[in-house]
């Protein structure tokens, strides 16, 4: 039997090179792994974040009262942000609050489901469907609706914020009149 030649530096390097190389394969699939799983768990972390700023707007949106019109427009402007910020105080001019207290206007919304389409960079696409009872002095009986609705969100610094909404189904009466 011969001995190995152990004085031949490449056949001792080369019987353990193997091994090395299957410890650096190992060690290169698990960091690839955890950086994919790292990865993953932040965009899960993103997109939950989205649905419950989505979902907090539209509780809000759809949830006020006569006698809480105030504090309940003051909860959907902390949603907003930018021009829609601005639609908002105009769609809740004084004159339409007065016309809300005045008609005891009150809604009543449950958020059926809710959908993120896209999540990308700074912006979200959030598709939503909303149960809506409205109810006021001048009718007699409350009315339910299903809303559909797409919102636009944007991340700003401190926390996802609702710059644009587009009812899909619009509502087939006034929240303050018969």
């Amino acid at each position: 039997m011969t001995q190995p030649d152990i004085t031949n530096p490449a056949r001792r390097f080369r019987g353990r090179a193997v091994p090395w190389t299957i410890a650096a394969v190992g060690i290169a699939a698990s960091l690839t792994f955890g950086a994919l799983w790292w990865g993953e768990r932040a965009e899960d972390a993103r997109r939950d974040a989205v649905e419950d700023a989505a979902r907090g707007f539209l509780v809000a949106l759809t949830n006020f009262r006569a006698g809480t019109i105030d504090r309940d427009l003051a909860e959907i402007r902390s949603f907003t942000v930018g021009a829609f910020a601005a639609e908002v105080d105009e769609t809740f001019s004084a004159d339409r609050l007065e016309a809300i207290r005045t008609n005891q206007a009150g809604s009543r919304g449950r958020v059926r489901s809710l959908f993120v389409q896209r999540l990308t960079g700074d912006g979200a696409t959030v598709f939503g469907v909303v149960e809506e009872t409205v109810t006021n002095s001048a009718s007699p009986e409350p009315r339910t609706e299903i809303l559909r609705v797409e919102l636009g969100l944007i991340q700003t610094t401190e926390a996802w914020k609702v710059d644009r909404v587009e009812i899909l189904q619009s509502p087939s009466g006034g929240l303050v009149g018969p």
